[in-house]
């Protein structure tokens, strides 16, 4: 298809190709899910954008080969290596160069379409439609491009087992609802508005479940809570094979559904809850570039922990400054390596007041894992495996509750005294500053230094070598050290959050229970404490 536009000057030719767009004879490749075109990009070798990037980070192909470990004759020689075989530093630099790569290419291209846009004269807001991961897309870059920017949601039936597939896209049970969850805080707290492109009103006909009322309430103060302003309803009137929608392509209100959708913007319009603000000061670090290599570390495991003990938290990217007063804690239990900026943020960060808790041993490499040590992390002496001890460690000089860490885990000293206060030497590594040493014993009463805690500044640092044991843990570590809860709900698995009406004292209570036998949905008044007229 060949579309031709006249500016007074000239005329441009636009032609829609498999690859995506041609302007004036220049081929833009799209973005789509995957990157299909890969010899267009040069990932495949030759001369294409990819050796264009590397060339600009390494200058000579020396240093690439020094990098990486390679022996390319040539720019044209490189290309993409797809996977980390794990055998080596330098293939996991050649991996993530990739990932990189992919990331600053589809901000690229994001930029230059709405630079076509722009320069074709369309002057309402644009959005672009992000994937829900980050293997392909830098959300904040591609964010910052435009009005706003959302993902494509479409969760399993009532968060059960599906069978379509996009419902496959979040697998079954509580752990659905918490992919969900965690998806709509990513899209809200990178800043403007937390917006979803395509959420789900109806499903593929080759499914095989039922969306009923009890979804729609569900999903919809999921996201609200999670920090969501606004969404797309796509396919509310379907077309192609979709069924269920709320409104066939007749014209026709689906009487199951539609009464519901009515009712869910009355109520969000009555409360103005679209403008409310979610009140957490609880946040957890990701990087989405440790995220698009798999290397998040313990990450996703803490979320899920946070989630299990009914602990609302948000999710934090470090390049995100002007947020980050917001909160009061911050949790990092991503990879050892993090950008020099990033450490550099974090550190002012806690220096003003801060909470930092770590969950491993630290951060010691910069982007291009050369070392970088800003926060001054001390480096363990091992890592205590499930093969030398098979204990569940149990913390001493935290808590009066006992907090117990999962194997493996980080292993600091042996035999520390927990009520020392070390100065100069700790563990035969220089310390600069006071530091209390934190310790735990397994059945045999060996005693074992598994983190620490120091101040920085005027805020405070502690390290943890391995994971909380469980959700009650996690909730009594989190009460040790002060660490304000606004919300916890308990059995385990319930999302609670809660909101701050605009303009107002008001207070709502999000509350979803996707367990399932027995699935609750509210949204009341914290203030009057009573369920009110707005209630689901």
């Amino acid at each position: 298809m060949t579309i031709s536009l006249n500016d007074n000057e000239a005329e441009r030719k636009v032609a829609v190709t498999r690859h995506g767009l041609r302007i004036n004879g220049v081929e833009i490749p799209a973005i789509s899910g995957e990157f299909h075109y890969w010899r267009d990009l040069g990932l495949d070798g030759g001369e294409g954008v990819f050796q264009d990037f590397l060339k600009n980070k390494y200058g000579r192909i020396s240093a690439l080969n020094k990098a990486w470990n390679r022996q390319f004759a040539d720019w044209p020689a490189v290309k993409a290596e797809c996977v980390d075989d794990g055998r080596s530093r330098e293939s996991f630099i050649a991996y993530k160069d990739v990932r990189e790569f992919l990331h600053k290419e589809s901000t690229r291209i994001g930029e230059l379409y709405c630079d076509i846009y722009r320069n074709l004269g369309v002057e309402v807001p644009m959005f672009h439609n992000l994937l829900g991961y980050f293997k392909f897309h830098d959300w904040l870059e591609l964010k910052r491009q435009v009005a706003f920017a959302g993902v494509d949601i479409y969760p399993a039936a009532n968060f059960e087992a599906g069978g379509g597939s996009q419902e496959d896209v979040f697998a079954a049970g509580v752990g659905t609802h918490q992919k969900f969850v965690d998806t709509c805080k990513a899209a809200a707290d990178l800043g403007g508005l937390g917006y979803i492109a395509e959420f789900q009103s109806g499903y593929i006909s080759t499914g095989s479940r039922t969306l009923n009322q009890q979804h729609y309430r569900m999903t919809c103060v999921s996201a609200l809570g999670a920090g969501i302003s606004g969404w797309n309803w796509y396919m509310l009137v379907d077309r192609e094979n979709w069924a269920e929608s709320c409104i066939t392509n007749m014209g026709n209100k689906n009487p199951d559904c539609f009464p519901e959708f009515q009712r869910i913007i009355e109520l969000i319009g009555e409360q103005d809850l679209h403008k409310a603000h979610r009140k957490c000061g609880l946040g957890v670090i990701y990087d989405p570039l440790q995220e698009a290599c798999g290397t998040s570390g313990r990450e996703p495991e803490i979320r899920q922990l946070l989630y299990r003990g009914g602990i609302d938290y948000r999710r934090v990217d470090l390049r995100c400054r002007e947020m980050l007063p917001e909160f009061h804690t911050l949790i990092y239990a991503g990879a050892d390596y993090l950008s020099e900026e990033s450490q550099e943020t974090l550190k002012e960060w806690v220096s003003n007041g801060g909470t930092l808790i770590v969950f491993g041993s630290g951060v010691f490499m910069n982007e291009r894992l050369e070392d970088c040590n800003v926060l001054e992390f001390i480096r363990p002496e091992r890592t205590l495996d499930l093969f030398q001890y098979p204990d569940v460690l149990k913390v001493a000089g935290l808590a009066d509750e006992e907090v117990s860490l999962d194997l493996p885990c980080s292993l600091f000293s042996e035999d520390s005294g927990v009520d020392e206060l070390l100065e100069g030497v700790l563990w035969g590594s220089e310390v600069k500053f006071p530091m209390r040493p934190i310790t735990s014993k397994n059945e045999e009463r060996w005693s074992y230094g598994c983190g620490y805690k120091r101040t920085i500044g005027e805020g405070r640092l502690l390290v943890l070598g391995g994971n909380p044991a469980s959700p009650a843990s996690m909730r009594a570590l989190l009460r040790s050290q002060d660490i304000e809860m606004l919300l916890r709900c308990e059995p385990e698995g319930v999302f609670a959050s809660l909101l701050h009406a605009e303009d107002s004292d008001d207070l709502f209570v999000c509350l979803v229970n996707p367990g399932r036998a027995d699935k609750v949905v509210r949204l009341f008044s914290a203030k009057r404490l009573a369920l009110t007229s707005a209630s689901l």
